[in-house]
């Protein structure tokens, strides 16, 4: 993606200055499909690619995995399941069932955990303020 400076030069030297798309290409050295992408396009916020709304890999273990951080709410800090650790398990317990990668395993625990903790301090805030 260019930056915003190249694409209003661009867009200059075709609006305002009457230059072709081809002298755009051989002054700026992208290539002539670039050049004229960015010459179309109207609004710069949209994705240039919408995201695909596919299943993951990791859709029939997802239930486990968020039971398992549910219960870890209760368990003392150090003994709470790390991604690397539910990775791990995963593998023991559901072999056959496991398609994904530790990647793929550490960034839904990082989402998941991030949403326990937000659920968690709303109710606690939420206890204190009936309280009062």
């Amino acid at each position: 993606m260019l930056s915003m400076d190249d694409i209003k030069y661009i867009k200059r030297l075709y609006e305002s200055e009457g230059i072709s798309i081809r002298e755009i290409m051989r002054r700026t050295g992208y290539h002539y499909e670039t050049v004229k992408k960015y010459l179309d396009m109207e609004d710069f916020n949209e994705p240039l690619h919408p995201p695909k709304d596919s299943t993951s890999l990791l859709d029939p273990l997802k239930p486990v995995i968020d039971q398992w951080l549910l219960d870890d709410l209760k368990a003392p800090r150090k003994q709470r399941h790390t991604a690397k650790r539910v990775f791990e398990r995963l593998q023991a317990e559901y072999p056959q069932m496991l398609e994904v990668k530790l990647r793929t395993v550490q960034y839904y625990v990082s989402q998941k955990k991030k949403g326990i903790i937000s659920i968690t301090a709303e109710s606690i805030s939420s206890a204190v303020s009936s309280t009062r």
